[in-house]
């Protein structure tokens, strides 16, 4: 394999994952709100959603100071010869 197919893969694989997280967080930010939320809204909430980084790579995002949704950090594992990326995320009911 040549650096410029594993660069390749690796952007691929990134971008898929940031998609993800986006996906995420707005689908949380949607149910928190009970009505859809998209991009072209997100200007809206500026200054209203804050994400705090624990030490352990946690990752909280809140909504007017309550916490909506808890992100684990990116896990990468080969399986059967792919690489597999997986992100553990739960949402929070509030003050968490």
């Amino acid at each position: 394999m040549s650096i410029s197919f594993m660069r390749d893969v690796c952007n691929q694989l990134a971008t898929a994952m940031v998609e993800k997280t986006d996906s995420i967080i707005m689908q949380e930010l949607s149910a928190r709100l009970g009505h859809p939320v998209d991009a072209s809204q997100l200007a809206e909430f500026a200054g209203r959603i804050h994400r705090k980084i624990y030490p352990d790579k946690v990752e909280v995002f809140e909504l007017d100071g309550v916490p909506f949704l808890e992100m684990h950090p990116i896990e990468v594992r080969m399986d059967r010869m792919m690489l597999v990326a997986e992100q553990k995320y739960r949402p929070l009911k509030g003050r968490e």
